[in-house]
C-alpha cells in the first residue's frame, strides 16, 4: 500500500473532514524521502482500525464535532479560534496524522522543538523500568544528568559554568524560579540599613506579554492581566507594582528607570521574552532597537544581528566599542561566536559602574564574573537588564 492509500483508508472511514492538511502530491514526494511521515501515518492506519472496533461512533462523527466532543470534560484556558481545527491521531517528527485523514506538517509547534514528535530514543529510554522517586531519593540517575549537563553547557566555552542544576516541570515553573531569586534580592536591597530600604517594589514587563499561569509568572504577564483582574481578588494588591512598557520602546523604559529614582522604587526584575508567543508573534524588531555606530551596521543591506539571531531583545547590543573590520578578533557573521575572550574577560573583572548599588554585596561577585559588554553608554541599563 502507498502512504496515500493508507491514508484514503482513514478518509473512507471517518467522517466529513474539515482539515485538509499538506496536498496529496506533497505528500507523496515526501514520502520517498522522510522516513517519519510513513512511520505516522502506518501508526495512524493501525489506531485507526482498531478505532474502528472499539468505537465506531467517534469517527463517524464529522471533524469540527469531534474536535469539541474529546475536549468536552477539560478546561482549555485559551481562546477558541486558537484550538487546532483537527484531532491528532498519530506523529513522527513534523508530522501529525488527523483521525479523518488529513496529514499537518507541525512547523508551529512540538514538531519543531527538539526531535519533534515521539523520538525513538525518548520512547526506548522511557520504556524502561525506572525507580519512581524524586529529588529525596538519591539516584545514579542524577550523577549521569549532571554529568551529561556538564559535558554539553560550554563546551565550547571552557567548560560548564554552573555548580548545581535544578529540575523544574514547566516553563511557568522556571520563571517562578527566576522570579524567587529575584524576591529574595529584593529582601537583601530593601532590609532596613540596605541600598534601597523601605522602597516600594515595582516589576517591569512589556505590552502583551506572557510569562506563564503560576502566580508570579502571571503577575509579569500583560496578556492575561485583564481577565485575572477581573476574577482575581489578589490582583487588586499586586496591580501598582506593574510598570508595562510598549514592545522595542527604549524611551518608555528609560522612563520608567527614571521614574523609579524620582519616587523612589526599587525595580524587583524586567521580564522579557526573547520571541513573543502571544502579544507580538513574529513582529521583526525595529531599528531603533540597533543604534549602532559602526557604519558596517548601519549598512542597510544586512539584518542586524539580532535578527540574524532570531533575537529581538539582542539589538539593544550597541557596538559603541568595536574596532573597525579587519582589527576585530572576533566573528559576527552569522555564527556570531566572539574569539576576543581576554578583552571580554577583562571587562568583566569588575561589576559595572551602572550596577554599583544597584545589586547588593551578596550577588555582586556573582554579576562582575559574568561577560556584560555595555552598549554605548545611553542604554547600558538596558543591556544589563536583559
Amino acid at each position: 500500500m502507498t502512504i496515500l492509500t493508507k491514508l484514503q483508508e482513514i478518509r473512507d472511514h471517518s467522517g466529513p473532514r474539515r482539515t485538509r492538511g499538506v496536498p496529496d502530491d506533497a505528500l507523496a514526494a515526501f514520502a520517498g524521502t522522510d522516513s517519519s511521515l510513513v512511520q505516522a501515518v502506518d501508526h495512524a492506519l493501525s489506531l485507526h482500525r482498531q478505532l474502528r472496533q472499539d468505537q465506531p461512533a467517534l469517527l463517524a462523527m464529522a471533524e469540527a464535532e469531534l474536535v469539541v466532543h474529546v475536549q468536552q470534560g477539560l478546561v482549555n484556558f485559551y481562546k477558541p479560534e486558537t484550538v487546532n481545527p483537527y484531532v491528532a491521531l498519530a506523529a513522527k517528527g513534523p508530522w501529525i496524522v488527523t483521525t479523518h485523514g488529513g496529514v499537518v506538517h507541525d512547523n508551529g509547534g512540538y514538531g519543531m522543538l527538539g526531535a519533534g514528535h515521539a523520538p525513538q530514543f525518548v520512547i526506548d529510554a522511557m520504556a524502561r523500568p525506572q525507580v519512581m522517586a524524586n529529588i529525596m531519593t538519591p539516584s545514579l540517575s542524577h550523577l549521569r544528568l549532571t554529568q551529561a549537563l556538564r559535558r554539553e553547557i560550554g563546551h565550547t566555552r571552557g567548560g560548564c559554568p554552573y555548580t548545581h542544576f535544578l529540575c523544574l516541570n514547566s516553563g511557568s515553573e522556571s520563571v517562578t524560579l527566576a522570579g524567587r531569586l529575584a524576591d529574595v534580592h529584593t529582601k537583601l536591597m530593601t532590609d532596613p540599613g540596605a541600598p534601597h530600604a523601605g522602597r516600594k517594589v515595582k516589576r517591569i514587563s512589556v505590552k502583551g506579554s506572557f510569562h506563564g499561569r503560576t502566580e508570579l509568572p502571571a503577575l509579569y504577564s500583560d496578556s492575561s492581566r485583564k481577565t485575572y483582574a477581573a476574577h482575581l481578588g489578589s490582583y487588586q494588591h499586586h496591580a501598582a507594582q506593574a510598570i508595562t512598557i510598549d514592545p522595542y520602546s527604549i524611551e518608555q523604559l528609560e522612563q520608567a528607570f527614571a521614574d523609579a529614582e524620582r519616587e523612589g522604587w526599587h525595580i524587583e526584575a524586567m521580564f522579557l521574552e526573547p520571541v513573543m508567543g502571544e502579544g507580538d508573534p513574529g513582529r521583526a524588531a525595529d531599528e531603533q532597537g540597533s543604534r549602532s555606530p559602526h557604519p558596517r551596521d548601519q549598512d542597510p543591506s544586512r539584518p542586524a544581528r539580532g535578527r540574524r539571531a532570531g533575537v529581538p531583545g539582542r539589538q539593544t547590543e550597541g557596538q559603541a566599542d568595536r574596532p573597525p573590520p579587519g582589527q576585530r578578533g572576533d566573528q559576527d557573521d552569522e555564527g556570531g561566536g566572539r574569539t576576543d575572550r581576554g578583552q571580554d574577560q577583562a571587562r568583566s573583572e569588575r561589576l559595572p559602574d551602572h550596577l554599583q548599588g544597584v545589586l547588593h554585596p551578596a550577588v555582586q561577585g556573582a554579576v562582575s564574573g559574568t561577560a556584560l559588554r555595555p552598549a554605548d553608554a545611553r542604554h547600558e541599563h538596558v543591556q544589563a537588564g536583559a
